[in-house]
């Protein structure tokens, strides 16, 4: 009984998260059309001669008065690469290497 307890309560806690995951990403994409945020792909094109890699996640969030992407690349060798990037200009605010994949 415990255990479909702690399930009905997980359950509960997802479908409680869904429209505020589903407002952020509705205020991401406005970010994007009124120009406050560069499209990814964009930015990903400007990363690509400095960090070559394959995307593993990427995530558009407000911080502060700016937009910034969190985005993580996996390179050739396996090594995870974490970058903050200004969704304004694609400039890196910060890079952190984690370990291979």
């Amino acid at each position: 009984m415990q255990g479909f307890v702690k399930c009905a309560l997980v359950a509960l806690l997802l479908v409680a998260a869904w429209p505020a995951a589903a407002a952020d990403q509705d205020h991401a994409r406005a970010a994007v059309q009124a120009g406050e945020a560069l499209p990814l792909n964009q930015v990903l094109a400007r990363l690509r001669g400095s960090y070559p890699g394959r995307l593993i996640d990427a995530d558009l969030r407000r911080e502060g008065n700016r937009w910034i992407y969190r985005i993580r690349l996996l390179d050739e060798g396996g090594t995870e690469r974490r970058l903050t990037v200004d969704a304004r200009n694609a400039g890196v605010l910060s890079v952190r290497e984690g370990g291979r994949r």
